[in-house]
């Protein structure tokens, strides 16, 4: 028992260490939330609670591994995947809305952008497992529209 508590304390200490992530609505317009979860095996990702609750699950502890950018990327991306539509929410899109995140206020000039893809490019393989955007996908971001 003092082994779990421990755990969670753990947890709730590892989620306060990195930034809040800016908010992010549903679809539907709800707020959702980001749970840390430093006993995921990977990064974390985009997901629903049994009642049809949209939700993000981060491992801080990986998260903060990521360059700043990246993580910020990543974030933005995840929340994209619950803010599309269930009929835009691809991949390509997810890049898209993040993109459009990022270039408010972190992503402005051509160096920015340059920095973004390297950091992303950086990443090992199993840094983000499923989806992590391909060389083509990062090369397509500096083709998000804007609006």
């Amino acid at each position: 028992m003092k082994s779990l508590g421990l755990a969670i304390l753990f947890m709730f200490a590892a989620t306060a260490s990195f930034a809040r992530p800016a908010t992010c609505r549903s679809w539907q317009g709800m707020e959702v939330p980001y749970l840390g979860d430093i006993t995921l095996e990977t990064v974390g990702g985009a997901t629903q609670t049994p009642s049809g609750r949209s939700l993000i699950v981060i491992n801080p502890e990986r998260l903060m591994t990521f360059p700043p950018l990246a993580r910020d990327f990543f974030l933005a991306h995840e929340c994209g995947h619950t803010a599309l539509i269930p009929e835009y929410n691809t991949e390509a899109e997810a890049n898209c809305f993040a993109m459009r995140r990022l270039r408010k206020k972190l992503v402005r000039t051509p160096a920015e952008m340059q920095q973004l893809q390297d950091d992303l490019r950086a990443l090992p393989a199993n840094a983000w497992p499923d989806h992590a955007p391909d060389a083509d996908s990062i090369d397509a971001l500096a083709n998000c529209a804007d609006e």
